[in-house]
């Protein structure tokens, strides 16, 4: 067999300085970009870490914004049966018409005097006039504050019914402004 000859120093320095530059372009071309993407993964990994952090209590406060928007729903719906959106003119007349009939009122005046405009709501103003004894007057007025829409009587005057020549000394008229609210959306 044939002997092996030695290497020549000269190769084995050649061949350690191309390991040397092998290992370099390595480390140049492989790890030290590496490096580089594993701080900036760590960074947004730390960046995404105090966002979580940041938000884990604003997702604690959605439970309780949803349930106080349920109940500002709930408030928004009882609110509009209280203050209708639309004027609602033909059930307004029926229902004061009925009040004044089931208290044996004669209602001689009932007219729109005007709408004034609000930041949430608007205010119908009707005048009304009433012939009635002091007692159901006063049973009218009750019923209406109780009645399920929001109303208001301004403008009150009362004085004793005079028809033609003849007073009566147990009627009143009363003359008044009804104002009924509408919401404003």
């Amino acid at each position: 067999m044939a002997e092996k000859q030695p290497v020549p120093r000269e190769q084995k320095i050649a061949l350690a300085i191309l390991g040397l530059i092998g290992l370099y372009m390595l480390y140049s071309n492989f790890f030290a970009p590496m490096g580089g993407k594993i701080t900036a993964a760590e960074k947004k990994l730390s960046d995404k870490e105090s966002e979580l952090l940041e938000m884990r209590p604003r997702a604690a406060e959605i439970n309780v914004l949803q349930e106080e928007l349920k109940l500002y729903e709930e408030l928004l719906a009882e609110t509009e049966d209280k203050l209708p959106v639309s004027e609602e003119l033909p059930q307004f007349i029926r229902s004061i018409t009925a009040l004044a009939a089931r208290y044996d009122m004669d209602l001689r005046v009932l007219n729109m005097l005007g709408v004034e405009q609000g930041e949430y709501y608007n205010s119908h103003v009707y005048g009304m006039r009433l012939v009635s004894d002091y007692h159901n007057l006063a049973r009218f007025f009750a019923e209406l504050g109780q009645m399920e829409r929001i109303m208001n009587v301004k403008n009150l005057s009362m004085e004793p019914f005079v028809d033609g020549e003849n007073e009566y000394d147990n009627l009143l008229e009363a003359n008044f402004q009804l104002v009924a609210f509408t919401f404003k959306k």
